[in-house]
């Protein structure tokens, strides 16, 4: 729906890509990335209403990132509490240039890949990396997919651990 109007940019690493190699100007870069992090808050925002009175039955109202009462990660992932902050790095850089490679595959015109089975395939190849990668911290390879619910978790009462608290 969204490759007519902006190439379906939902991914601010790789809307990046996308301005390093010069098919987009950085005034897009910027707007397509607030959107997509908007997107994400909104998103999540949403699901924690369908899911408001589960949610408050589950946990009494008392908003937990971890714990056996955590809820924080029905909306965002967090690093399990063996993984280093190195360790975090080199296994999201990993999965999000992962994605980039096959992004770049899939809308090749010199790999044949007809338009209408690009959505397809790039589904099957995001749903390969996630897989491959989600161990350690849930494979969120977009930042505004991991930022945007972080912001909203903040504003729904889970303190400033959302940015800060390994899921145990």
């Amino acid at each position: 729906m969204g490759f007519l109007i902006s190439g379906s940019h939902l991914n601010p690493s790789i809307s990046l890509v996308f301005w390093v190699i010069g098919e987009l100007n950085w005034k897009e870069l910027i707007l397509y990335s607030i959107a997509q992090t908007l997107g994400s808050f909104f998103g999540a925002a949403l699901t924690f209403a369908v899911y408001y009175d589960a949610i408050n039955d589950f946990d009494g109202g008392i908003r937990q990132v971890s714990g056996g009462l955590g809820t924080a990660a029905i909306f965002a992932t967090f690093p399990k509490p063996y993984l280093s902050v190195i360790g975090g790095c080199i296994d999201l850089i990993t999965s999000t240039c992962v994605l980039v490679v096959i992004v770049f595959a899939v809308i090749d015109e010199r790999n044949g890949i007809p338009k209408y089975a690009q959505p397809t395939v790039l589904g099957i190849g995001l749903l390969v990396t996630v897989l491959s990668f989600s161990m350690n911290s849930g494979a969120s390879l977009n930042p505004a997919r991991d930022f945007g619910p972080r912001l909203f978790l903040l504003c729904a009462g889970y303190g400033w651990e959302v940015f800060r608290q390994a899921y145990n």
